[in-house]
C-alpha cells in the first residue's frame, strides 16, 4: 500500500546548492539561482518520464495484474503531486516570499496577501501557458506580476493530461500542512501566548496533568493520543498528529467547571462559548478532511455548496478568534484552504495527496541511507544516492531468488 515505503521508488535525488557553499548569498537573485539549480537537477530526473510521455512510447505494454497480462497502449500524464507550501512553490518557481509585498502568495492562484484572509474576495487560477510566456519572451513585467523567478521551469514540457492549468494546480492543498500544521497550529499558539497568557497556560496544564492520571482503560492505543503528562501548552517540537491531539485535549479542559468558570470571568461572557464553538468547528474540520467520499460525480452543486461552506468556516475563524500575530489570519496556507473544493472535484478525497506518508519515507529513502555513509560535505548527497542504489539491487536480487523454482530454504 502507499503507507509503505516499499511501494514508492525514488527517481532521483537533488542537491540544494546551500549545502556546498560555505558563504551563502542573501537576497532574491541567490534564492533565484537555488531554483534554477533544483530545476536543472529535476529536468534530468524527469527525463525517463517525458519519454514515457510521448505518443506510442507505451504502445503494446504488457500489463501485469497478479497473474493476468493484458497489453495495453498506456498514457502516463501528470496528476496531483503531493508536496508542502514550500515546496510547491519551488515545484512551480513562486518567488517564496510571505510578506505583505509579495506580488502573489498563493502557487496556484493570483490571490495578494491583502485578499489572503479574507474569503469573500474571489481569486483566479493560474494558468501554466501564463508562466510559459512569460519565462520564454523573457517578459519581465509579466514574471513580476506572476510573482515566479526567471527560471525554466522542469515540468513546462510535461503533459498534465491537458489541463491548462499544469502545475499549477497538479500541486494541490495538502491537509497535513494546511490544516495540522498550519490552521491548527496558529490557533493553538496565538490562543496560548496572546490569549491565555503564562499565567492561564499553567492552570489549564494543571487540568490537563489532572485528566492524564486518571485511570486507564483497555484499547487506549486504538485511539487519538489524550494523555499529555507535561501539559499542552508548550508546541516545542510537537508533530503534526499531536498538534490535532492537543485541540482535542483543549477541547476536554474548555469542558470543565474550573476551566470554564475562569475563562469566563476573565474574558467576559461569551469568551467560552466562542472558544468551545471554533475549537468544535476545527476538530469537525478536521475529521471532514479525512473523508473518503464527498459528493456524487455527476452532482452540479457538491463543489459549489463545498467552497461556500469553506467560506463560511474562515468567516467564523475571523470573527470568533481573530489572530494578534503577525498578518492575522492573512496566510497561504489558510488561503489553500478555499481551494480544498475545486481540489475535490479534480482529485477526489484530500486523503489521496496526504503528504504523511512519503514524509514518513524520508526515513528510508534517505536517513537510513545516510546513517550508512561519510559525512563528507560534497559527496554526501551522491554517497547517500548510491548507498540508496545498493539496498534497492539487494531487494531485486532478494525478491527474484525467492521466485526462482531452484531457490532451497536452508
Amino acid at each position: 500500500t502507499r503507507n509503505q515505503a516499499r511501494a514508492w521508488r525514488p527517481l532521483g535525488y537533488i542537491a540544494h546548492p546551500r549545502v556546498k557553499t560555505r558563504n551563502r548569498k542573501r537576497g532574491r537573485e541567490a534564492a533565484a539561482q537555488v531554483c534554477r539549480n533544483t530545476h536543472a537537477q529535476l529536468d534530468i530526473i524527469l527525463q525517463s518520464l517525458w519519454e514515457a510521455q510521448q505518443p506510442d512510447a507505451l504502445q503494446n505494454f504488457n500489463l501485469i495484474l497478479g497473474n493476468q497480462c493484458k497489453r495495453v497502449k498506456l498514457f502516463v500524464p501528470i496528476g496531483p503531486i503531493i508536496v508542502d507550501a514550500q515546496g510547491g512553490d519551488e515545484m512551480a518557481c513562486r518567488v517564496m516570499c510571505y510578506n505583505h509585498y509579495a506580488k502573489r502568495i498563493c502557487r496556484t492562484c493570483d490571490a495578494s496577501p491583502e485578499q489572503c484572509g479574507n474569503p469573500d474576495i474571489p481569486c483566479r487560477r493560474v494558468t501554466m501557458q501564463e508562466c510559459i510566456d512569460a519565462y520564454f519572451n523573457q517578459d519581465e513585467e509579466a514574471m513580476q506580476r506572476l510573482y515566479i523567478y526567471n527560471c525554466r521551469n522542469a515540468w513546462f514540457r510535461m503533459n498534465f493530461g491537458n489541463d491548462p492549468h499544469g502545475i499549477c494546480s497538479a500541486l494541490n492543498t495538502e491537509t497535513l500542512h494546511a490544516v495540522k500544521s498550519g490552521l491548527i497550529e496558529h490557533f493553538l499558539h496565538d490562543t496560548f501566548k496572546n490569549k491565555f497568557g503564562a499565567q492561564f497556560c499553567r492552570k489549564i496544564d494543571a487540568e490537563v496533568m489532572h485528566l492524564a492520571s486518571q485511570p486507564r482503560h483497555h484499547g487506549e492505543n486504538q485511539f487519538n493520543r489524550l494523555r499529555f503528562p507535561d501539559g499542552i501548552t508548550d508546541l516545542t517540537n510537537v508533530s503534526s498528529e499531536d498538534k490535532h491531539n492537543i485541540l482535542k485535549t483543549l477541547l476536554m479542559a474548555l469542558l470543565t467547571h474550573s476551566i470554564g468558570k475562569r475563562i469566563v470571568a476573565r474574558f467576559g461572557g461569551t469568551a467560552w462559548d466562542d472558544l468551545v464553538q471554533i475549537v468544535e468547528v476545527m476538530l469537525t474540520f478536521v475529521a471532514w478532511t479525512a473523508k473518503d467520499t464527498f459528493w456524487a460525480c455527476d452532482s452540479a452543486t457538491g463543489e459549489a455548496t463545498t467552497a461556500e461552506a469553506l467560506k463560511a468556516m474562515l468567516r467564523m475563524l475571523n470573527e470568533l478568534a481573530p489572530r494578534q500575530d503577525g498578518f492575522a489570519w492573512n496566510l497561504s496556507k489558510i488561503h489553500e484552504i478555499l481551494h480544498m473544493a475545486c481540489d475535490i472535484g479534480r482529485n477526489a478525497a484530500l486523503e489521496n495527496t496526504n503528504s504523511g506518508p512519503s514524509e514518513h519515507n524520508h526515513i528510508s529513502f534517505a536517513k537510513n541511507p545516510a546513517n550508512t555513509v561519510r559525512a563528507e560535505r560534497v559527496l554526501y548527497d551522491a554517497n547517500v544516492a548510491e548507498r540508496y542504489v545498493d539496498h534497492l539491487i539487494l531487494e531485486l536480487a532478494e525478491s527474484r531468488t525467492a521466485r526462482s523454482p531452484h531457490h532451497v530454504n536452508n
